[in-house]
């Protein structure tokens, strides 16, 4: 199953739509969030989105929905560790996440990250 990282300044908004995208999906083993700086403020972390990728690579890939700025910056410092299908998707944090937590199971990487950018266009 591809994995979802969703990075947020605020952990309490990442946990929020990690909440919500498995409540409406199920898929808690396969969704991540990766919120705030280490010691709890706002800000992000390259460590906290580091350990959330590896929580759920499942080396079917792993699509990143991130909210501004830093981490934007931060997912991309992260992303160096990694090798194998992992991308930052062009796609606001919460509606791509939500779309993208619906195609996990059923569609393969590409079509997951497409299916997040496309979500932009919904509205």
């Amino acid at each position: 199953m591809v994995g979802l990282v969703i990075v947020s300044h605020s952990e309490k908004i990442a946990d929020g739509i990690k909440e919500m995208a498995i409540q409406q999906t199920g898929f808690c083993q396969s969704i991540e969030s990766a919120g705030g700086a280490v010691d709890g403020t706002l800000g992000t972390s390259v460590k906290k989105i580091r350990q959330a990728i590896e929580s759920v690579d499942q080396d079917e890939g792993i699509v990143i929905v991130a909210d501004i700025g830093s981490a934007l910056m931060s997912a991309a410092m992260a992303l160096e560790s990694f090798h194998g299908k992992i991308k930052i998707a062009n796609a606001s944090v919460f509606e791509g996440a939500m779309a993208a937590a619906t195609a996990l199971s059923s569609k393969s990487f590409e079509e997951v990250l497409l299916i997040a950018e496309n979500a932009k266009n919904l509205i």
